[in-house]
């Protein structure tokens, strides 16, 4: 999982997580990129991929109303550019969050 890895190195820590866990964490990832296991083609089975469809709405209602902006002094130029670094991110990273908010709903 490369969202886990990521974290791991950004927090120099080891994920301790069971095989089980490890399973339910596949499938929930798979239900989100469009690949849930119940898609059968013979049988005409699809997705809708709802599940990114809504983690993605959320996100982009989340940061819809967020502005910072700073200015006055060099450290508040400094500051603007660590600002708009991550708010690039900040989208993707309050989709991830969704997308755990409804891995956990699934794991239930």
């Amino acid at each position: 999982m490369i969202f886990k890895r990521q974290a791991e190195n950004d927090f120099d820590v080891e994920s301790i997580v069971s095989p089980e866990m490890e399973k339910a964490i596949d499938q929930c990832a798979k239900i989100y990129h469009g690949q849930p296991e119940w898609l059968d083609d013979d049988e005409g089975i699809k997705t809708i991929n709802f599940a990114k469809a809504l983690c993605s709405e959320t996100a982009r209602l989340t940061t819809l109303g967020i502005g910072i902006h700073l200015e006055g002094s060099t450290r508040a130029t400094w500051l603007q550019q660590q600002i708009d670094l991550v708010y690039a991110k900040l989208r993707d990273w309050v989709g991830y969050i969704a997308e755990n908010i409804c891995r956990k709903r699934i794991l239930r």
